[in-house]
């Protein structure tokens, strides 16, 4: 089922936005999340290498003194030093000094000036235009300063190295989120392309709607709502499909009959016999016309799929619905008279938020065809009872089978097909009474003579509240 909209409006695809949403917040979050790392693991850094400073210090005082005792001749202590190796001699940096400042040992390629102060514990100390990170240890046992550095350049360049080795991964497995995530959004996406592509492949002619099975649940009261609208549409068609069949079998009829009478009047042989050709071919065409207005007026009723809710219906102007009935059996009154029937009208004051022009078909119809049936008198009752409007129409015609009652309302059905209505006229009636919501009951009396249409719908919110 496909429609085309005047108006050119622009589409956006729902995976790709998806996609394109989950790809940013999960950039942000692991940005984010990574400079946390690196600031975190720099700064712990940090603290391992001031530790290892430390532990290097005090390692250092031991094998020096230890040293000391066995050279004969201090001046050998460069060549002595070469034996105080350690792992990471190009990283860290000694320098062993006497109780007057006098250096006894220094690593190779460290500055022969003194990298520490005079005080002991953690520092800075430039040397050379280089910054250094100094750990200063006095030992007043063995009368010696200790001191051990470490360039911060060669710091902070192991503190990145460590920091990026923990954020890489993170970043390589990014780069594998974006498709992983539309592989995702494809697979929970797919049942909704499904869904719409069998909407899509729908035929007008098809009597079911398509069936939401997979759908996620947010999406639910939208395939809820496109079913029902999808379920309307076909019901309209449906409906717009049998009323123009049914109204073309029953024109058919008429219609010849016209033709047969315009033919009589043209082979008239007197003025008589033309004259009662012509108040023939009148009537047909006085049937025919109500038949098409019956037709027009139930398309008009078709298009309400669904009436007005009583909350809908406060919207519309309060009216009077005895005066509403008593207009409608002014236009019958010449029916009335031609007939000789005697209407007993019992019409309660009651007003309501409603359609007069629909009231007014809905009334028509049912004292047109209690009229029709009536021998004597007929019986017009308009009154509330519990919430709701009750309209009876009752006659003391012969009444209908309980077979006829079943196909009462039916459209183009006639219980007597001797009488000159088109059958539209309980059709229409029904149809009203759907619209307003409300009931339409068929009866006989208790008596066994005559019949009785009894149709009630809910009084609006407003004139509830008047009552």
């Amino acid at each position: 089922m496909k429609s085309t909209i005047g108006t050119t409006t622009r589409t956006w695809s729902l995976r790709h936005r998806l996609v394109v949403l989950v790809c940013l917040l999960s950039l942000t979050s692991s940005l984010l999340g990574s400079f946390w790392v690196y600031r975190i693991a720099v700064a712990e850094s940090e603290h391992v290498f001031d530790a290892a400073l430390i532990e290097s210090g005090h390692a250092l005082t031991a094998i020096v003194a230890h040293e000391i005792r066995e050279l004969s001749d201090p001046e050998d202590s460069a060549s002595a030093l070469d034996a105080i190796d350690h792992d990471h001699v190009e990283r860290l940096y000694f320098q062993v000094r006497g109780a007057h400042g006098q250096l006894l040992f220094r690593s190779p390629q460290s500055p022969r000036i003194r990298l520490g102060g005079e005080s002991t514990g953690l520092s800075l100390s430039t040397v050379d235009g280089e910054t250094y990170r100094v750990y200063t240890l006095h030992s007043t046992k063995h009368r010696l300063w200790v001191d051990v550095a470490q360039p911060m350049a060669v710091r902070e360049r192991l503190a990145r190295a460590s920091a990026l080795r923990l954020v890489v991964p993170g970043a390589l497995l990014l780069l594998l989120l974006a498709p992983a995530v539309f592989i995702a959004v494809r697979r929970v996406t797919r049942p909704v392309i499904r869904y719409s592509e069998a909407l899509d492949a729908l035929p007008l002619e098809a009597l079911h709607s398509v069936s939401p099975h997979g759908l996620p649940s947010e999406l639910m009261p939208v395939a809820t709502a496109v079913s029902g609208l999808v379920d309307r549409v076909q019901r309209a068609l449906l409906l717009e499909r049998t009323l123009t069949a049914d109204a073309a079998h029953e024109l058919r009829t008429p219609l010849a009959a016209l033709r047969a009478q315009a033919q009589v009047a043209l082979r008239a042989r007197d003025e008589q016999e033309r004259a009662e050709a012509l108040t023939a071919l009148i009537a047909g065409v006085d049937r025919s016309t109500r038949l098409v207005d019956g037709v027009l007026a139930l398309a008009r009723l078709d298009a309400q799929t669904t009436g007005p809710s009583i909350m809908q219906r406060d919207a519309l102007p309060m009216q009077s619905l005895e005066a509403v009935l008593h207009a409608v059996l002014a236009d019958l009154e010449s029916a009335r008279h031609s007939g000789s029937i005697q209407w007993h009208v019992s019409a309660q004051h009651v007003q309501d938020r409603i359609d007069i022009d629909m009231l007014g078909v809905l009334m028509r119809n049912l004292i047109d065809n209690g009229l029709r049936h009536a021998k004597r008198t007929l019986w017009v009752d308009l009154t509330t009872e519990g919430g709701e409007v009750v309209f009876v129409v009752r006659d003391d015609g012969d009444g209908m089978s309980p077979e006829a009652i079943a196909r009462a309302g039916d459209r183009f059905f006639r219980a007597d097909s001797s009488q000159s209505g088109s059958g539209l006229g309980l059709a229409m009636v029904r149809r009203i009474v759907d619209v307003l919501g409300g009931r339409l009951q068929f009866a006989r009396p208790s008596t066994g003579q005559g019949f009785a249409v009894r149709v009630s719908w809910p009084l609006s919110e407003a004139a509830r509240r008047t009552q």
